[in-house]
């Protein structure tokens, strides 16, 4: 899409900017020897600014056919940058809380990881009409288990505040989640081994070296399966 093609563009060229300007302050309260609290924040800026254009470039610098396969992860990133570089500046500066800024951190950790996963799903789209249904409702329970994980992250004691069936419910969608996942990749192996002609489709599972996304989503998966087991654990210990 030529609109986010140039959305990502003007994000990089407004963190070059940024840069050099913030450069070009820290370069003065350098040569003036005025290195005070005030400095040290500009520097911090400067870094901060500098991963995020860094992080800009390496994901612009891709491979373009990984770029296609992972437009939408790369769009939703593009996204968060300009919030994840006011986040940080804010942090910095004072103007929010600490806890305030890693909880912002941890939604757009989360919405990165819902959206890996819808994109590996997307790739698995058009096989045969049952995967697709299947992958229909991943989609919708993968964005349910994201929001379901919001108030955890932003609500202080939030097993006293929600409750323990909250947990047990986001668990189940959790292990419902991991199941439809699971599923779809199974069915859509078994299919490209009956038709060889669908094989181009599977690039995602071809070859010795596994994607790093496919990485991410079986981490990410497994986190939904992890805490289920030792919830399961906990509380047999704590009825005996």
């Amino acid at each position: 899409m030529k609109t986010f093609a140039q959305f990502r563009k003007q994000i990089i060229h407004v963190l070059t900017g940024c840069l050099v300007a913030a450069a070009g302050v820290a370069i003065v309260s350098v040569l003036v020897g005025s290195f005070t609290h005030t400095t040290a924040k500009i520097l911090f800026s400067l870094a901060s600014i500098a991963g995020h254009a860094l992080l800009s470039i390496v994901l612009l610098g891709s491979g373009e056919q990984e770029n296609k396969k992972f437009e939408l992860t790369l769009n939703v990133i593009y996204s968060l940058i300009p919030l994840s570089v006011a986040t940080s500046l804010l942090g910095i500066w004072g103007a929010v809380s600490g806890g305030l800024v890693t909880a912002f951190y941890q939604t757009y950790l989360i919405v990165v990881l819902v959206a890996v996963h819808v994109n590996i799903l997307m790739l698995l789209k058009g096989a045969t009409k049952n995967i697709d249904r299947i992958l229909r409702a991943n989609v919708i329970v993968t964005m349910v288990t994201g929001l379901m994980v919001m108030p955890i992250v932003y609500i202080s004691h939030s097993k006293d505040v929600l409750g323990e069936f909250y947990y047990r419910l986001l668990t189940s969608v959790g292990i419902a989640n991991a199941t439809l996942s699971a599923l779809a990749a199974i069915l859509f192996k078994l299919h490209i081994q009956q038709h060889p002609e669908a094989r181009h489709k599977a690039a995602l599972f071809r070859g010795k070296k596994v994607s790093l996304w496919v990485w991410i989503l079986v981490i990410f998966v497994g986190l939904q399966v992890v805490p289920f087991i030792i919830f399961s654990i906990i509380s047999i210990f704590t009825r005996n």
